[in-house]
């Protein structure tokens, strides 16, 4: 098949996108690219006033949001497998992110970052798994049984969907960064099975010297205590 219609560089000023035949595209790449076209159309929409299309434009902007927190969602639990936890491929695949956020929550190690960031879109996450539990809900107007999609209806508001998507991207970009830095601690050996590498340099600099941990006066066993108590 001839694809020339689309795939034609020239008179483009430089407006070329690579696809296809290389490694830089992976769950993580894919799921930046949905979320930011879903801002992009909703600040068109909001910044020109596009009351006409309000009704329309809104289904490619929710699936497009809720695309990225699939895809997401899989890249961190690919992530974990990679570094050795018990991830297998049906966890993986699929469409329904309640399944997927179930599995990264009882998945994921408890440091701080990653237990911090899960609390804070908990619930973002799961009013989109409510509201498309199965990937129909954004893409078509009826089911695969022919009942109504979102048979009540609901008023969403641009600029209060804007600010999800902002605090969602946001939160689920620095969740990947973390992601990214744990498979490269593991890779590297530079954590524990318990501590990060930050966590490890924070614990060297809280404790005395070691030449006098077994000192009468030495606080060790305190700050061993306080260290204990912050991560347990």
């Amino acid at each position: 098949m001839n694809f020339n219609s689309i795939f034609s560089p020239e008179d483009s000023d430089g407006l070329n996108a690579c696809v296809g035949g290389d490694n830089i595209h992976d769950f993580y790449s894919y799921a930046e690219g949905y979320f930011n076209a879903a801002n992009y159309l909703c600040d068109k929409v909001i910044s020109e006033r596009l009351t006409g299309d309000l009704d329309i434009v809104i289904f490619p902007i929710l699936y497009s949001v809720r695309h990225g927190i699939e895809l997401a969602l899989k890249s961190h639990l690919s992530n974990l497998r990679d570094c050795g936890i018990n991830i297998t491929d049906g966890d993986i695949h699929g469409h329904d992110i309640d399944t997927l956020w179930s599995c990264l929550k009882e998945k994921t190690p408890r440091a701080p970052i990653f237990i911090e960031i899960i609390s804070s879109i908990d619930h973002l996450i799961t009013e989109i798994a409510q509201l498309d539990p199965t990937a129909q809900e954004f893409r078509y107007p009826v089911r695969k049984d022919n009942n109504q999609i979102i048979p009540d209806r609901k008023v969403i508001n641009y600029l209060a969907l804007q600010s999800s998507i902002t605090e969602l991207t946001s939160q689920l970009k620095c969740f990947l960064n973390a992601s990214e830095c744990y498979v490269e601690e593991h890779k590297t050996e530079t954590r524990t099975k318990e501590l990060s590498r930050e966590q490890l340099s924070e614990l060297s600099d809280l404790l005395p010297n070691r030449d006098t941990w077994g000192n009468d006066d030495s606080d060790f066993l305190i700050k061993k205590s306080e260290f204990i108590d912050k991560y347990d």
